[in-house]
């Protein structure tokens, strides 16, 4: 973050994706704090909305380390401290309160409305929640990365969900298309086009969220319902969960052949689904029979570059089953240090390169 101006709306936009203290607080970085600790209003904003947005209530213990941290950043700069401030800060919810246990829940608020900082405010009808912003219940442990399981969002699905959702340069039209995700977990992909890239840039037709769990539809529902979306077929766009397996829909092949895959589909999304050698030639493969059989033009995968030789396999899986003349897969696009990114949208330093990859049909249909 060197160089960078933490304005109010990045601090806001921090805390409600509960960023570590240190890493936006940190006073031995090259950052400019002055319009976030240099005026008790702006102060006093802050503090607004740490209650308005649920955080005292739904995290305290995190509510107070940032205000401890906050406090003794504007007392270390020399500017004058909002009393109310510190009255908060001394309310006992604040002073007693106990880090959450790794099965608690915590409401996660994400930006999805592109890395420009200045992003559009406009209420969605669908709900009191704008469009730019999405909410998922997970697991602080797991977004801590602290050796638990549960469910998180992770990196890839963060940066794709922004870089689909940009408005003034979109670099698909979804218009009028069937999405299909594989392997949806939270649901951020998904939900980031529902609430955003439908109603900003272009009316999709159906989205189909697919995952091996069945579990993770209960969440997902929980979660359009949480941000005031209707989980309904009928309705515009349609919204459709289904179990697929992957690996088990080519037909040619009975030995593994389980199910059809879901058909009339243009566009595969997938994000962070490379992450193990093992999995990476039924995912293929799956991807393959959606060309094949449901008449998908493009798939597009975000990969969070953690292990070469993981990305390795995965590039050769893809040019074992992606080949010309019919097919073809190419790096769309790459992020080398996601943490440089100057946004409302953060990612940990530290967070290895993204890449995306673009898998297209040249078959006329």
């Amino acid at each position: 973050m060197g160089g960078r101006t933490l304005t109010l709306e990045k601090i806001k936009s921090y805390l409600e994706l509960r960023i570590p203290v240190y890493e936006f607080l940190n006073d031995h970085q090259d950052i400019d704090f002055t319009p976030v600790v240099s005026e008790t209003a702006a102060q006093e904003s802050v503090l607004t909305h740490l209650k308005e947005s649920k955080i005292i209530e739904r995290n305290a213990y995190y509510a107070r380390l940032f205000l401890k941290s906050y406090i003794s950043l504007i007392e270390k700069l020399g500017f004058e401290l909002s009393e109310e401030l510190y009255e908060i800060y001394c309310e006992p919810v604040i002073l007693n309160a106990q880090e959450l246990c790794p099965t608690d829940t915590d409401v996660i608020k994400y930006p999805i409305g592109g890395f420009d900082e200045k992003q559009p405010t406009e209420i969605s009808k669908l709900g009191s929640l704008p469009f730019d912003s999405v909410l998922i219940k997970e697991t602080p442990k797991v977004i801590s990365g602290i050796n638990t399981t549960g469910l998180r969002t992770w990196e890839a699905a963060l940066y794709l969900s922004n870089y689909l959702n940009n408005k003034k340069s979109p670099p698909y039209d979804f218009k009028g298309k069937t999405l299909l995700e594989l392997g949806g977990g939270t649901g951020l992909l998904s939900l980031s086009l529902l609430s955003y890239y439908h109603h900003h840039i272009s009316p999709i037709e159906r989205l189909v969220l697919t995952d091996g769990a069945v579990s993770v539809f209960d969440h997902f529902n929980a979660t359009l319902k949480l941000n005031g979306i209707s989980n309904s077929e009928s309705q515009s766009p349609g919204i459709r969960c289904q179990q697929l397996l992957w690996g088990t829909t080519n037909s040619s092949n009975p030995e593994s052949f389980i199910q059809d895959p879901v058909p009339n589909v243009d566009v595969v999304l997938a994000a962070d689904v490379t992450y193990d050698s093992t999995i990476l030639e039924p995912l293929c493969s799956t991807i393959h029979d959606f060309f094949t059989y449901s008449g998908t033009k493009v798939a597009i995968i975000a990969a969070t570059v953690r292990n070469e030789d993981t990305i390795r396999d995965w590039e050769n899986e893809l040019e074992k089953w992606f080949r010309a003349p019919s097919l073809a897969w190419k790096v769309k696009d790459r992020c080398l240090k996601p943490e440089d990114i100057d946004s409302l949208v953060w990612f940990r330093r530290g967070t290895p390169e993204i890449r995306i990859y673009e898998i297209t049909s040249s078959i006329k249909t």
